[in-house]
């Protein structure tokens, strides 16, 4: 059985570790437009070649989903966390040795991206995982991170790189980066309720019990001998009277582990359970029927060996592919795939497109900001209206997505400054409803049932069209000598991806 979630108390520390660690983790891949102007003089390569660096950083990030569920899995949100944050630090830290841009893609791009995506996987699921009633609440707060440090990191790295030269901006950028290990250790583990432990001991378990009490009880060494866990592993050692009542004690303290935030099957759901009909009815029987593989097998410890649980995990993985058998799943992983073509292009290119037009680093770089706070502002209210019993989700959801796309494509005509920012205001807030209800239209569209292996498999095609699209947009300006094209093109196809999901409720007839 999966623990209850407590709803509140040590959860909130864990909302605050998530909500600090989508500030760092998301404010330092979004801000990277700030770096483009100052890496295109660096290392005198076109668009083209030097938006792979920030492409490759946030599709990998997205992309390295099923990664960091292995990892999570197998090491828990902690350790993903610490491991995460270190090695994205690193990551920095070589880039400032990179003698040539191909160095850059591996460090600054594949190695941080991998780094990040370890950072961000566990700051989402942990918060579904202690919250139930209030899920909608907490996530919310947890996310809204994400535009806010959005709108801190893009003129802050304004700032490090005019003051200390790129390289002391990535530098100072990993050693924030590491701070993600400090917040990563909020994130506590939840452990089975001991009282539930002890009411499911299958009878194998009861007779072995029996057996070492009667040893223990000849020896005159104990007067009893407490309950092993369910899932106790015996040695074919003798088991020595003097130390028998320390090891069982230990072996029942040590069953307490966590239990990975994988087991439920809504761990990416982050709506309001209040959506969900089950929850409505009965939530205590919701819990429980949220557990998506035995109890027992997800809080295993060494048990079987990494390489046996690592592969068990990537068996789980690859069945996600039979999702895209289901006509349903498939047209909305194309849409997905076009929105994420166009999704990084004016994080990536607004700074620049500004700079092309006369207006200064500092302003330019505010736009990324006012892309950030519209965001935030954008994933409240967009959230809000999605739990209305009048609004319909996916109408909502296509109808803000093609009107970011008409965004989008008119940013061109955008010639003066409070033009340009307008439409960062408009793009930040419309594709709020990009990231914040993708997993709530997918519980709407395949059920519960199929949201983590749905989630999961959205999140590789999602970070393949992040890595490309960027590169297509910068091919487009060095080709042209402008952004015209490349920005009716990535707003075009962000606004077929909402047009072509209004075919969903036909499909689904």
């Amino acid at each position: 059985r999966l623990p209850t979630p407590p709803d509140g108390g040590w959860g909130w520390m864990v909302v605050f570790g998530s909500f600090m660690i989508h500030v760092v983790a998301d404010g330092v891949a979004y801000s990277f437009g700030v770096f483009l102007p100052t890496f295109l003089e660096y290392f005198d390569s076109p668009r083209s070649e030097t938006a792979w660096l920030g492409s490759l950083m946030i599709g990998v990030t997205w992309g390295s989903g099923p990664i960091g569920s292995i990892m999570t899995n197998r090491f828990g949100c902690r350790a993903t966390t610490c491991i995460g944050s270190i090695l994205s630090a690193a990551a920095f830290i070589l880039s400032i040795f990179a003698p040539n841009i191909w160095f850059m893609y591996f460090s600054f791009g594949i190695l941080a991206g991998l780094g990040l995506g370890l950072i961000y996987l566990p700051a989402i699921v942990i918060v579904t995982f202690y919250f139930e009633k209030k899920r909608s609440f907490a996530t919310g707060l947890a996310v809204c991170g994400s535009g806010i440090g959005t709108f801190i990191f893009a003129p802050l790295s304004q700032f490090l790189v005019d003051q200390f030269g790129w390289k002391g901006a990535v530098l100072i950028e990993a050693g924030i980066l590491l701070n993600c290990c400090v917040f990563g250790l909020l994130f506590r583990p939840l452990a089975l309720d001991p009282a539930v432990e002890s009411d499911e001991k299958p009878a194998e378990v009861e007779l072995v019990n029996k057996n070492l009490s009667a040893l223990a009880a000849s020896e005159k060494t104990m007067t009893s001998v407490p309950s092993l866990p369910q899932a106790v592993k015996l040695d074919a050692e003798p088991v020595r009277p003097f130390t028998s009542e320390l090891m069982l004690h230990r072996s029942h303290e040590s069953h307490k582990k966590e239990v990975s935030p994988f087991a439920r099957k809504d761990a990416f759901y982050s709506g309001s359970l209040r959506n969900i009909p089950l929850y409505r009815s009965n939530p205590g029987m919701y819990t429980q029927s949220m557990a998506s593989l035995p109890v027992s097998e997800s809080s295993k410890g060494s048990q079987g060996g990494k390489c046996s649980s690592v592969a068990r995990c990537l068996r789980h993985q690859s069945r996600h592919l039979a999702l895209l058998k289901d006509p349903v799943f498939l047209l909305f992983t194309v849409s997905n795939f076009l929105t994420s073509l166009g999704f990084c292009v004016p994080y990536i290119y607004l700074p620049d497109l500004a700079h092309q037009l006369g207006i200064g680093r500092s302003e330019g770089a505010f736009l990324i900001s006012i892309v950030g706070i519209a965001n935030t502002v954008g994933r409240v209210v967009f959230g809000w209206m999605s739990d209305l019993k009048c609004v319909n989700r996916l109408v909502l959801y296509n109808t803000v997505l093609t009107l970011c796309g008409i965004c989008t494509a008119l940013c061109s005509f955008c010639v003066v400054y409070p033009m340009l920012a307008a439409y960062a205001a408009a793009f930040g807030m419309f594709i709020g409803v990009y990231v914040g209800l993708t997993s709530v239209v997918l519980v709407d569209l395949l059920g519960l049932e199929k949201l983590t292996n749905a989630f999961g498999l959205l999140l590789l095609f999602q970070g393949a069209a992040a890595v490309v699209g960027p590169p297509i947009a910068g091919k487009m300006y060095d080709l042209r000598g402008n952004y015209d094209d490349a920005f009716y093109l990535m707003g075009a196809l962000v606004a077929l991806s909402g047009l072509m999901l209004f075919a969903l409720p036909f499909i689904q007839k």
